[in-house]
């Protein structure tokens, strides 16, 4: 899995060249992998660990491939999807 969300044509590097606001791209992460939009305190627990990362640094890109990762290891993806 981590092999797919390293690849240059993945959605992660789709939504991190598109996105350059945390909101919609945890929006979008949520919207790919369970259907649906994150919930209010969802949306805040990823506003404020990605709040510390920088646009042109390579730990935003962590942080949202973790965030992503995360999502991806739910029970509610596994169960769901």
């Amino acid at each position: 899995m981590l092999q797919k969300l390293n690849q240059p044509e993945s959605r992660l590097k789709q939504l991190l060249a598109e996105k350059t606001d945390n909101e919609p791209l945890a929006r979008s992460i949520f919207l790919a992998a369970l259907s649906r939009q994150p919930k209010p305190g969802e949306l805040q627990a990823v506003q404020a660990a990605l709040d510390g990362t920088k646009l042109d640094d390579g730990s935003r890109e962590e942080a949202i491939k973790d965030l992503f990762w995360a999502v991806l290891n739910t029970k509610e993806f596994a169960f769901n999807h």
